[in-house]
């Protein structure tokens, strides 16, 4: 959730490193102290109790992308609740690039970050299956998202011949 409408306002970007499972908090009394706050999610299908369901998690558990505005102070947002520190090199935050952070932005608003089988690929969709340390041209046929491990179902020529494989979602990529 993108809260920068003006980036050129934001003099650097920092990587605050955060107590468990308190990323929206952190980013919630940041934000609250006016310091502008990033933190991509994306929705993760899991399991609990025989029950599937879509959970929004933290694309990078335990860290905050935090701006510090022109003329402000990074020093204070050490004291925001749930903050264990700064990515710093000495006494200097390091400063996370413009560019990634646009780049996350624009990630976010085109719900990049969620990672069901129904989102990641369609049927009939152009993929290469990682296979070793070889790819392979494939197409989808169908999506199955059993549990544990997502899967999917491939169609492949080899040989001369179409050939089916299910395998893993993480074993998949998109063509392009």
């Amino acid at each position: 959730m993108p809260t920068t409408d003006t980036p050129s306002a934001i003099r650097i970007w920092v990587a605050a490193y955060v107590a468990a499972n308190r990323e929206t908090a952190v980013r919630d009394a940041a934000e609250a102290r006016a310091y502008p706050a990033l933190l991509p999610t994306g929705l993760v299908e899991v399991s609990h109790a025989r029950r599937r369901m879509l959970v929004e998690r933290p694309v990078f558990p335990r860290y905050v992308f935090l701006g510090v505005p022109e003329g402000a102070s990074w020093y204070p947002l050490r004291a925001v609740p749930g903050v264990l520190g700064i990515l710093s090199s000495g006494q200097q935050p390091r400063a996370v690039p413009k560019r990634v952070v646009g780049l996350l932005e624009e990630a976010i608003a085109a719900n990049a970050f969620t990672r069901t089988a129904e989102a990641a690929f369609a049927a009939g969709e152009a993929v290469k299956v990682r296979v070793g340390s070889a790819e392979l041209d494939a197409f989808v046929e169908r999506v199955r998202h059993t549990l544990p491990g997502q899967r999917i179902d491939v169609v492949f020529e080899a040989m001369g011949k179409r050939h089916r494989a299910t395998v893993p979602l993480d074993h998949v990529r998109a063509a392009g």
